[in-house]
């Protein structure tokens, strides 16, 4: 029996799904591989697997903000920015750019 690794796809890829392929994903800091990767490692870091999670916004806001301890994730779906409190030390960004100004379509992790 091969290895998964090596066995052929059952049908061609288009070439637009290049870009997406794990080793040119791993090369670029600004990937969903890299964001997941780092989220992972905070998680493990700072044992975000273990305790509480504690809901904290509404079921209907445009904003979802949930705590784990002293970290917490804000996640903006809505269409205006959000800020976080003075202070706040931002782990983790899907928009690297974010800072305290959590912008459309962004998720933080700060404390």
């Amino acid at each position: 029996k091969r290895p998964l690794a090596l066995l052929r796809p059952l049908a061609p890829q288009p070439p637009a799904y290049a870009a997406l392929a794990r080793d040119r994903q791993r090369a670029d800091s600004g990937s969903p591989l890299s964001l997941w990767t780092a989220a992972l490692r905070l998680r493990r870091d700072l044992g975000l697997g273990d305790g509480e999670l504690r809901w904290t916004s509404a079921p209907d806001a445009d904003v979802l903000a949930l705590d784990r301890g002293d970290v917490h994730v804000t996640a903006n779906i809505g269409p205006g920015t959000v800020d976080l409190p003075p202070g706040a030390e931002v782990l983790l960004s899907s928009d690297p750019d974010a800072g305290r100004t959590v912008p459309p379509d962004t998720t933080v992790w700060w404390r």
